[in-house]
């Protein structure tokens, strides 16, 4: 709702925040496991990454236009400027809806509880970016270099999600890579410049998938019920795609999608890796911090009374 109903880039940024960490929060969820909580720091990681090009096209706008509110339309902003907010914007977007390169913490997120994967990436955080580039869409139709790498981002996009959710094994991450597609293809509305059309088919999908997902495990448990009825006799769905393709490259493209895109293995050794070196190296100037730093007059004050048994411990 912050999100929704803020008037200014710089409120918008509160209600940013708020989803990111409620989010990180939900994948932990199940945190008697490392692996929810791994996912989770791997999420909170490209959040924040990804999180700076928001903050930094928000002080751009403060500092070209003078202003970041929504009221009287976007600041007047053309040409370079409008070019350096649009991709920054785009950054900010294409990390909270997990776009093109950043598309590997989604199905990671679905170690989170069932109906917290339903509104969260059915509806509300996946389709953040979008709105976001909604509200900023004045912009980009003020830079052809921003409105195409919207489009880009939004169709490569819909092809990975397309592609990975047919070899993905289990029902969950399948309708998270097809959240993915369907917001690739919002993408790709917002940066032609269509207004009505994007609005319609947020609305519209993020009520189908958060029904998607709530009704998954209820499927699966339906589906097992009619594969035993009919004697195991059920066929497969989706062979006629694979005669269009010949072996070779049908073999290239199973494993590029059971790898997911190859995403993960780059975001790790370019994001995830760097930003977690640096996180232990800050900690460790930390605890050296702590450790040389003379006593508060407080402590001193209670240090003699210590050693004279006047209080224990």
């Amino acid at each position: 709702m912050v999100i929704f109903s803020a008037g200014s880039f710089d409120l918008l940024i509160g209600g940013w925040e708020l989803v990111g960490i409620t989010s990180v929060l939900l994948i932990s969820f199940f945190h008697f496991r490392s692996g929810p909580v791994e996912n989770a720091l791997r999420v909170f990681i490209v959040y924040r990454a990804c999180d700076l090009g928001l903050i930094t096209a928000a002080f751009v706008l403060h500092h070209v236009g003078h202003v970041s509110t929504f009221a009287n339309g976007m600041p007047p902003v053309a040409g370079g400027v409008a070019t350096l907010v649009g991709l920054l914007l785009l950054l900010s977007a294409a990390g909270k809806s997990a776009q093109v390169p950043f598309s590997g913490w989604l199905p990671r997120a679905m170690e989170g509880p069932t109906p917290s994967s339903a509104i969260f990436y059915g509806a509300i955080s996946v389709h953040a970016g979008a709105y976001l580039l909604l509200r900023a869409q004045p912009i980009l139709l003020g830079s052809p270099v921003a409105s195409a790498a919207v489009i880009g981002t939004g169709l490569l996009t819909a092809v990975l999600g397309t592609i990975v959710g047919r070899a993905c094994s289990d029902a969950k991450t399948s309708l998270a890579y097809a959240s993915l597609a369907q917001v690739g293809v919002i993408f790709i509305e917002i940066g032609a410049g269509l207004t009505w059309l994007p609005v319609m088919h947020i609305l519209g999908h993020a009520m189908v998938r958060t029904l998607q997902f709530l009704r998954a495990p209820s499927t699966l448990h339906d589906f097992h019920q009619v594969h035993a009825a009919a004697g195991g006799q059920l066929e497969q769905t989706g062979k006629h795609l694979e005669t269009i393709f010949p072996p070779p490259l049908r073999l290239w493209l199973y494993r590029l999608t059971i790898d997911r895109g190859h995403l993960d293995t780059l975001l790790e050794r370019v994001m995830i890796q760097p930003l977690l070196r640096l996180s232990l190296l800050l900690g460790r100037f930390d605890r050296l911090g702590l450790a040389t730093r003379a006593p508060s007059p407080e402590i001193r004050h209670i240090e003699p009374l210590a050693k004279q048994g006047v209080i224990n411990g």
